[in-house]
């Protein structure tokens, strides 16, 4: 019997302390080379996006009362979209994740610190 691929998207996030953090999501379905080139064209900055705009978990706030919570950013960086055997950590699907993605307006006030 085949197995079915999902797809897994690998994301960090570069703490302004220093330190890096990272995650990452696995979405039902297997994404086509069309779509993936789709989400690289889309990211902000060549590699960067914002993980709670897309349903994604947010790596930057683990402590919000933190006196370095005021310096940090939102911008996260991509770093791999792969095919898994791994079960799903989400319920939206792999398609529908990339129609969601290439509608996102990332926010435009939002600073870029140079996150890559």
């Amino acid at each position: 019997m085949p197995v079915s691929l999902n797809t897994a998207i690998f994301y960090l996030y570069n703490k302004f302390n220093g330190g890096t953090r990272h995650h990452f999501a696995v979405l039902p379905g297997t994404i086509t080379n069309k779509e993936k080139n789709i989400v690289l064209a889309h990211l902000a900055h060549e590699d960067c996006f914002i993980p709670n705009q897309i349903g994604l978990i947010a790596l930057n706030n683990d402590n919000p009362t933190s006196i370095d919570s005021c310096f940090e950013y939102t911008w996260h960086t991509l770093d791999d979209i792969i095919l898994t055997e791994f079960r799903p950590t989400h319920a939206v699907d792999i398609h529908t994740f990339v129609k969601d993605f290439i509608k996102t307006k990332w926010l435009p006030d939002e600073p870029y610190r140079g996150v890559s």
